[in-house]
Formats: structure tokens, sequence, C-alpha cells
């Protein structure tokens, strides 16, 4: 009976042995495939870092961009403007020159008027005194 025991129990020994290495095998697999998937996250933690840092770039780059073509269209825009009021300025100019046109044109067709007149009011008092 205590040979059967002691049977019983080495048997019982070896397989729990056996569980042991077979729990062993298995805890070691789970380690490999944890530090693997670890080492997923440590590189998917830097892709996103550096992905974030990328789109930190070009967003700063697109705003500088936006910024400086906003500056230009104000400078544009105000260029414009001052064209538009260069434009207004030169036909106020042009019509005023054109108006003292007129008038010294309407001047000197009364001055050749009286030009003529005179000159037969001259001829007309040469006659009387012949």
């Amino acid at each position: 009976e205590v040979k059967d025991r002691l049977a019983a129990a080495v048997e019982k020994a070896n397989e729990l042995g056996a569980a042991n290495n077979e729990l062993s095998a298995q805890l070691e697999y789970g380690r490999r495939e944890l530090e693997k998937k670890e080492e997923a996250i440590i590189r998917l933690q830097r892709d996103i870092k550096e992905l974030i840092h990328e789109f930190n770039s070009q967003a700063s780059e697109m705003k500088n961009s936006m910024m400086k073509q906003e500056k230009e269209l104000k400078e544009t825009v105000s260029a414009n403007e001052s064209l538009k009021q260069a434009l207004t300025n030169q036909e106020a100019f042009t019509k005023s020159v054109c108006d003292q046109s007129n008038q010294l044109q309407e001047k000197l067709a009364a001055l050749e008027e009286e030009q003529v007149s005179a000159g037969k009011l001259i001829q007309e008092l040469q006659m009387q005194d012949r």
C-alpha cells in the first residue's frame, strides 16, 4: 500500500511536473506574444507621434500660406481701390480740362468775332477818313 501510494505520488508529481512544464511553456509563449504586442504598440505610438508632428507642420505651413495670401489679397484690394480713386481723379481732371478748353474756345471765338468787327470798323473809319 505504501508502494502504491508512493507510485501514485510519483505519478502525480510527474503529472504535475508535466503540467507545470506545459504551463511554463504557455507562460513563455504568452510573454513573447505580449512583448511583440508591446513593441507593436510602441511602433504605433511613434508612428502616431510622427503623423501628428507632420500634420502640425503641414497645418502651420497652410496657416502661414493662407495668412500670406490674405495679406496679398488685402494689398491687391487696396491697390485696386487706389487705382479706382486715381481713375476717378483722372476722369475729373479730364472733364475739368475739357470744360476749360470749351470755355477757351468760346472766348477765342468771341475774340475772333471782336477782331473781325474791329477790323471792319477800322476799315470803315479808314474809308471815312479818305
